[in-house]
């Protein structure tokens, strides 16, 4: 019983091979299907059917046609000529001229041009291309050029089309334009299943003026999404851009960077680098995250500095003023207003007017809002307010008897205000924020930053240290912002200030709320407000010897180059003066006191140690490798200066209009 089902298995294994070498057999046979009229006759010795047609032939599932074909039987090849296709699945040859050798499977088209067609619109053009039937592989050389339903295009000098995979490989010297963009690369592989070309080494592309470069990548044309990885690099009119990989969305105006990114502002020296970077344009926003740092660089007094931001995440973003919540308008003016507020300049300014006898409600200098002399209108006392009439001038001789003009009811003219258009900058930190400049360093958890008030503040136990042996920290902190330096600070809640002074002493001073005044990016003037504390030490000879402890209303101090150099103090004045021998230990400190020094970044390397890429912009304006199209010149005659032209045209159109 084993034996016979052995036999029967055998059997119809050698019959599936039988069927198998039968069916190899017939495709392997050329057959004319059709033709008008069949000639025998002898070329060179060999016996050979001369076939005019039109002439159709069927081999390996493929049809080829032709007007004239000259059938070698001896030798096995047709040469077909004049309006020769070769007709496979979703495939199409056309030519004047073809060698078809039939044992080997393969169409060899010579002539003036060549045309390659699948299903999907997509064109080849050339002079020279081997087509293998029982493969479905298309090879062509000495140039080449693809152009699709909807025009975009890919030439190269040789490559392949692999019908069954719908792949076109374009190989040496090749160059792509697809929807305004265009590309040179080693290779672009393109499946017209997925409109997707993928990129190889030494990929260069364009859009107008912008640039960028990489190893390798995908562009796909359905939902214009862009990648590029291996060494990306990327240029436009006011950036560069480094990074390991760079995905792209067109539609969207959507780009995500990641690796070693470097992102250089051209135009304000600015740099921002980490690992991870997302990008909107509309409403513009970037987001850094995973070793974030920003690099501003500054001049201050002719001295080029820099200043570096380090955090978890940093996000930059901007809006047209029109386009800023109302609330966050309303909410900004309030804090610039009361950020500016200097009550000591005004309780110095209430005081001279009661010294003068002047009256004074308290609120400023005389002339100013509210101060002595000031009208409700925020004038002067004899200012004219709003609907007062001139005295001694008749309003009827402004009018002119000749000049009728018919006015209309106010509330029928339609008012129309243009929107406020005023780019509007803002700046987030995100945990574990590090601030590095030479004079100035800062600690802090978060940090917001607005042009609406010109505002940075910094949250959760900020520290800031100047001048290396200056030190504040507060509840929390804003500083106010003015032509991009600090001008003034203040230390919201708990705010303490420690100076180092010799050996272990520090001068202290203590106040719920403190500001501080900024002149060339150093500390000018200290203001300690709300009930104040100070703690200084006095030398001798060059030694600490006294501790002066002082409780007021207020204290200013005023400091030259980081040495405190005078104080004043206001309202209930307590003040002891100490032997520093007879002060103890606990006694040399206010109450919250610490220092913490060891905290403070010594440079930028504390913060990151990427190293800045240098620009690469000069050698690529003017690249000697932007895309000439020679091929497609050649086999599509003028669309490629047609192309050129448009783009050149919308080129103008833009910079005309950046002009207005």
């Amino acid at each position: 019983m084993k034996r016979r089902s052995l036999l029967i298995i055998l059997s119809c294994l050698f019959s599936c091979l039988a069927f198998s070498q039968e069916k190899e057999d017939a495709d392997s046979l050329i057959r004319l299907l059709s033709a008008k009229k069949i000639q025998l006759m002898e070329i060179e010795g060999d016996a050979c059917r001369k076939v005019e047609g039109p002439a159709r032939f069927l081999h390996n599932n493929t049809y080829l046609i032709c007007d004239t074909a000259f059938w070698n039987v001896d030798k096995d090849y047709v040469d077909a000529i004049g309006h020769v296709q070769i007709i496979q699945d979703n495939t199409l040859l056309t030519g004047d001229r073809l060698h078809y050798l039939i044992n080997q499977d393969l169409a060899q088209f010579r002539g003036s041009l060549v045309e390659l067609k699948d299903d999907k619109g997509n064109a080849l053009r050339t002079e020279h291309l081997d087509y293998n039937t029982k493969d479905s592989i298309a090879y062509f050389q000495n140039g080449a050029s693809m152009r699709d339903s909807s025009g975009n295009v890919i030439e190269s000098f040789k490559g392949t089309y692999e019908s069954k995979k719908e792949l076109f490989t374009f190989v040496e010297e090749v160059q792509m334009f697809s929807d305004s963009l265009f590309f040179v690369s080693d290779v672009i592989k393109y499946r017209t299943d997925l409109e997707t070309a993928y990129f190889s080494k030494n990929t260069m592309g364009w859009k107008n003026q912008n640039y960028f470069s990489s190893h390798g990548g995908w562009y796909n044309r359905a939902n214009e999404t862009l990648y590029f990885d291996n060494k990306v690099y990327g240029q436009t009119k006011d950036y560069e851009l480094w990074c390991d990989d760079l995905f792209f969305d067109r539609v969207a105006n959507h780009s995500i960077l990641r690796g070693d990114i470097q992102v250089t502002d051209t135009i304000d020296g600015a740099f921002i680098f980490g690992e991870h970077l997302e990008f909107f344009n509309e409403p513009r926003s970037v987001t850094v995250s995973d070793k974030a740092v920003f690099l501003a660089l500054v001049e201050e007094n002719n001295v080029m500095d820099s200043v570096f931001i380090a955090a978890d995440t940093l996000h930059y973003s901007t809006q047209r003023m029109f386009e800023v919540d109302s609330l966050t308008k309303v909410t900004a003016k309030e804090r610039k207003e009361l950020a500016l507020v200097d009550p000591v300049a005004n309780l110095r300014g209430q005081k001279a007017s009661q010294k003068s006898g002047q009256e004074s409600d308290g609120m400023g200098a005389p002339g100013a809002p509210g101060a002595p002399g000031a009208s409700k209108m925020g004038g002067r006392k004899g200012d004219m307010k709003i609907g007062e009439k001139m005295e001694g001038m008749d309003m009827d001789m402004m009018q002119n008897d000749s000049l009728q003009v018919q006015t209309l009811p106010v509330d029928t003219i339609p008012v129309v205000e243009a929107p406020d258009t005023t780019e509007i900058k803002f700046l987030k930190a995100y945990h574990n924020v590090l601030i590095f400049k030479s004079d100035n360093q800062i600690k802090c958890d978060s940090l917001l930053y607005s042009d609406l008030d010109s505002m940075a503040r910094l949250f959760k136990d900020p520290v800031i240290w100047n001048e290396i042996k200056n030190q504040l920290t507060a509840d929390s902190m804003q500083i106010v912002m003015k032509n991009g330096e600090m001008n003034k600070g203040l230390m919201l809640g708990n705010g303490f200030l420690a100076s180092y002074d010799s050996e272990d002493y520090y001068n202290q001073i203590k106040a719920p709320e403190m500001a501080g005044f900024f002149k060339d990016g150093e500390i000018s003037r200290f203001d300690a407000l709300g009930g104040a504390q100070m703690l200084v030490y006095l030398a001798d000879s060059s030694t600490v010897a006294y501790a002066n402890v002082k409780d007021c209303k207020m204290i200013s101090s005023i400091l030259e180059n980081g040495e405190l150099k005078k104080n004043f103090y206001f309202e209930s004045i307590k003040s002891n003066m100490f032997p520093i021998e007879e002060l103890a230990v606990e006694d040399q400190k206010l109450k919250d006191f610490k220092w913490r020094g060891d905290e403070r970044p010594v440079d930028r390397y504390d913060l990151t140690d990427v190293s800045i890429r240098p620009s690469r912009r000069k050698y690529t304006l003017e690249s000697p490798y932007y895309p000439l199209f020679d091929h497609t010149v050649k086999y599509f005659p003028g669309y490629m200066e047609g192309i050129m032209e448009e783009i050149r045209g919308r080129e103008v159109w833009i910079w005309k209009s950046s002009k207005k």
